[in-house]
């Protein structure tokens, strides 16, 4: 008899454990278990994945550094295209029907500055960006139990009107890895999968991404590469015109 109280004890001990795990106590053993304090050593990443879109499969070139600066490179019909770009300043891609470079609006490019610095991740150094971060309880998703954590940024104002971006992570409760990021920002949702975590010197990435339905595999990941600033810099297609005159 003292043996089943004594095992009743324990569960009731661990499942109030388990509960009783704070957003921070969740967050930390997530940065843990993907790199630690290394992060403070990775100032980029470059990825080669193919994007499965339409029935065809894309090439990408993913490039992300340190001071929020990112490109995305897709290989169409033999050509590098510029699908978005980000230079510190400018949110650009490359126009479709001009081939040439052509800024976002100044709405998407406000909206995405809000969060051009949470290279490699958001919860990295949240409390000095000024995150609020809550732990919303234990969620079946997908089938496995996970910690439901909510992640709200400071507001910003968009044409007037106050806009704040609210992302729900949910980290499987066995190795604290995010399987799916539901992202609310400008009343858009973006829901993004991700899985087969693996390590690349010290750091661990998922090679499984899927963005509202758009599977993408990972092929290689390079840590800390050599690239070239063009990558990222905008050029106005124009100036050539206004020098000319």
């Amino acid at each position: 008899m003292k043996k089943a109280v004594l095992f009743l004890s324990l569960v009731v001990f661990f499942s109030l454990k388990a509960k009783s795990q704070t957003a921070e106590e969740i967050i930390n053993r997530y940065i843990h278990n993907v790199g630690g304090q290394t992060w403070n050593e990775l100032d980029a990443v470059k990825m080669k994945a193919t994007l499965r879109q339409n029935g065809m499969n894309r090439q990408l070139t993913i490039y992300q550094t340190k001071d929020g600066k990112q490109a995305v490179i897709a290989k169409i019909d033999g050509k590098n295209v510029t699908q978005l770009a980000f230079d510190g300043i400018n949110l650009w891609q490359t126009d479709i029907a001009t081939q040439k470079p052509k800024k976002l609006s100044p709405e998407e490019n406000r909206i995405f500055m809000e969060s051009f610095q949470d290279f490699p991740s958001p919860f990295f150094k949240y409390k000095e960006k000024g995150y609020a971060v809550k732990n919303l309880g234990t969620v079946t998703k997908d089938g496995i139990e996970t910690f439901k954590v909510s992640l709200r940024q400071p507001a910003i104002y968009v044409d007037g009107e106050e806009t704040t971006t609210v992302s729900y992570y949910y980290f499987e409760k066995q190795n604290f890895m995010p399987i799916v990021i539901e992202i609310i920002k400008a009343n858009r949702p973006d829901i993004i999968s991700l899985g087969d975590f693996r390590e690349v010197e010290g750091f661990y990435f998922p090679y499984s991404i899927s963005q509202n339905l758009y599977p993408i595999s990972i092929k290689e990941i390079l840590i800390n590469p050599e690239i070239d600033p063009k990558v990222f810099q905008f050029v106005d297609p124009d100036e050539d015109k206004k020098e000319s005159k």
